[in-house]
C-alpha cells in the first residue's frame, strides 16, 4: 500500500482500489489489518506528547525522523504519490497533527 494511503482514503475507497487488483477476501483480510487490527499502532506524535506529560516524568531528549529508509515500491492502484501527499497535507492542516513523523527517541527521567 502506498504510504499515508490509510489517512488520506475511507475504508470504502480502499475497498474498490484494491478489488480491481485482488480477491475479496484478501482485500477484506487488508482492510482488517488496515483499519481495525490491534497490532498496528494507532496513536499520533501528539498522543505520545500527551502521555509523556502525563507520566510525571521529564521529558529530557525527544528526537524524529520522517525519513523511510527502505526501498519501497507498491503496485500502481490508479493514485499518484503526489495525490496521497496533496490529500495529506489538507488532512493535517485541517487536523493540525503531525503525520511527518515516522520513528521517535524519547528519554523521560524522574
Amino acid at each position: 500500500m502506498p504510504h499515508w494511503i490509510h489517512l488520506t482514503y475511507s475504508q470504502e475507497e480502499i475497498r474498490e482500489m484494491l478489488s480491481k487488483r485482488y480477491r475479496i477476501k484478501d482485500v477484506e483480510n487488508i482492510l482488517q489489518a488496515i483499519f481495525k487490527s490491534d497490532w498496528l499502532n494507532r496513536l499520533h506524535f501528539e498522543d505520545y506528547i500527551d502521555i509523556f506529560k502525563e507520566s510525571g516524568l521529564r521529558i529530557a531528549k525527544i528526537e524524529t525522523t520522517e525519513e523511510i529508509d527502505y526501498p519501497f515500491i507498491y503496485p500502481n492502484y490508479g493514485i499518484e504519490e503526489v495525490t496521497i501527499q496533496e490529500k495529506l497535507n489538507k488532512f493535517h492542516e485541517e487536523n493540525n497533527r503531525n503525520y511527518k513523523c515516522r520513528d521517535m527517541l524519547v528519554v523521560l527521567v524522574k
